[in-house]
């Protein structure tokens, strides 16, 4: 599932069409062959059903079609995989391109999900809070991106130099609304 996004931007098409058929071909053989309870004993978080539904979404976003991406990610469903944050995330940014402010900032009200701990890192976390910053920043919630941009600035301190560019941005908007950023 890693390499969907990836692939994806890519525009990697016969990767995702690999995974894609693998995927479904795995979903066909657990649900004939009553496999399920093993994949649930080892996998317990995991669900093939999903991975082959986001990457029918990846696919579309690699080929150029974001209005069908978007039908396919606001599809998913959030009970096959509680910790899919990447797919959220993705989706907010195509309902934000598409003027839909307030879906995009109601997805993001959510927390993360439940997500094992190789799945969740303070990366996650604050583009999370960098998006509902800056969703809430046009939305004219002004405390609620200033929290989000606070956060922001704060996590990424000391970052990378890859990551400047958002702390900056960070430390703008909060000089911007009005507070002085830390």
């Amino acid at each position: 599932m890693l390499a969907l996004p990836w692939w994806s931007e890519r525009r990697d098409t016969l990767s995702l069409l690999a995974f894609l058929r693998r995927a479904d071909q795995i979903e066909r053989s657990v649900a004939g062959r009553g496999n399920a309870e093993f994949w649930k004993r080892h996998t317990p978080w995991y669900d093939w059903r999903y991975s082959a539904a986001a990457a029918r979404g990846y696919l579309a976003l690699a080929r150029g079609d974001t209005s069908d991406a978007l039908a396919k990610f606001l599809a998913l469903p959030d009970s096959l995989c509680p910790f899919c944050d990447d797919e959220r995330l993705i989706t907010v940014q195509l309902l934000e391109a598409r003027g839909r402010e307030r879906e995009a900032a109601s997805m993001l009200e959510r927390e993360l999900g439940s997500s094992p701990p190789v799945a969740r890192s303070p990366l996650r976390e604050t583009l999370w809070a960098l998006e509902r910053a800056r969703v809430n920043g046009r939305l004219g919630n002004r405390e609620k991106a200033l929290a989000g941009y606070a956060f922001v600035a704060a996590i990424w301190v000391h970052a990378d130099p890859e990551l400047q560019p958002y702390v900056a941005e960070a430390k703008a908007e909060l000089k911007r609304l009005g507070a002085e950023p830390r």
